[in-house]
């Protein structure tokens, strides 16, 4: 619902590319055990105290999976504790340039992130939770 609001299929390469930047981010903040809101996803990348390189180089080799319960693989095959989907979206942000193509990219994800949050105020809801803060077992 975030990703494909209208559920129509995303009209372009920037829109893909957003929606798997948004994507990493919100699986980060329910991995991490961060407040699960859309506002503090924004303030972790609007963050002024630290430049977005340092922020997306943490999410891409952050713990996910401490215990290494998930078996997750890297894209070597090599075992991680980092999920992989949140690892290759912050990866694939890193390897934009940082004048256009990234700025682009996280444009596009925050748009979709503002689609979502007037939807969920057009349904009444006050808050702007993703999930209801139990952690994921996928």
């Amino acid at each position: 619902m975030i990703i494909d609001p209208d559920g129509k299929g995303l009209p372009d390469h920037r829109s893909h590319e957003g929606s798997a930047f948004l994507t990493g981010m919100i699986l980060d903040q329910l991995y991490t055990d961060r407040e699960p809101t859309l506002s503090a996803l924004e303030a972790r990348l609007c963050d002024p105290s630290q430049p977005i390189d340092d922020t997306l180089a943490q999410l891409m080799r952050a713990e996910h999976d401490p215990h290494g319960v998930m078996n997750w693989a890297d894209a070597r095959g090599f075992p991680t504790k980092t999920h992989p989907i949140i690892a290759r979206a912050m990866r694939s942000m890193l390897d934009k340039s940082l004048n256009v193509v990234r700025r682009r990219a996280m444009d596009a994800g925050l748009g979709l992130r503002e689609l979502f949050e007037r939807r969920i105020r057009a349904l009444g809801a006050s808050e702007d939770v993703i999930c209801d803060g139990s952690r994921l077992n996928a």
